[in-house]
């Protein structure tokens, strides 16, 4: 019954957190932003790959049907895709750092999975 105030407070300055920070966003967006119709086609797919194993593990469709409206949403509008950019070399060598510590975790994992 004493945390009752405090978690009351929490809520209405977390309210008053997100409120500040809503409008200080309206102030600084610009405006006539276009999406980019390419990655919601990207979103699109990698949303349903991700969706069908949980559909069929779990019966959620959620990730499955969000993937679809992506997909759609993005071809539908292929015709103002954005041309990719050229990442710097910079970009490229944290990517390639990702990638190598994705591939090790992945490693070690099957390693201590199947080590038993």
């Amino acid at each position: 019954m004493n945390e009752f105030p405090w978690i009351l407070m929490a809520i209405v300055i977390g309210l008053i957190v997100a409120l500040l920070v809503a409008i200080f966003y309206k102030k600084t967006k610009k405006e006539g932003h276009e999406p980019d119709y390419r990655t919601f086609f990207n979103m699109g797919i990698i949303w349903i790959a991700i969706g069908i194993p949980l559909y069929l593990s779990s019966d959620s469709i959620a990730l499955l049907a969000l993937g679809f409206i992506f997909l759609i949403a993005g071809w539908a509008n292929k015709d103002k895709w954005k041309e990719p950019h050229k990442p710097s070399p910079q970009t490229k060598k944290v990517l390639g750092i990702l990638v190598a510590l994705t591939v090790l975790l992945v490693m070690a994992t099957a390693f201590l999975v199947f080590k038993q």
